[in-house]
C-alpha cells in the first residue's frame, strides 16, 4: 500500500511529468509519442508491467 502525500501547489515538481498529460500526442505507443500514461486497477498496472513499456 503506498502513502498518499499532499500537493497545495500544481507547480510542485513531483507533477511535471502528469500536469499537462492530456493529449494523445504523447502517448508511448504511437509514431513519434514520447509521453506517458496512467494506469490505475487491478486490471490494467499488471498488464501495464507485463508489457514492453517502461514504468515509473
Amino acid at each position: 500500500m503506498t502513502t498518499p502525500i499532499s500537493i497545495t501547489d500544481p507547480a510542485d515538481p513531483r507533477l511535471d511529468d502528469v500536469r499537462d498529460l492530456n493529449s494523445s500526442d504523447r502517448r508511448p505507443d504511437l509514431p513519434g509519442g514520447k509521453g506517458l500514461v496512467i494506469a490505475e486497477g487491478k486490471l490494467v498496472v499488471p498488464r501495464l508491467a507485463a508489457s514492453r513499456f517502461p514504468v515509473r
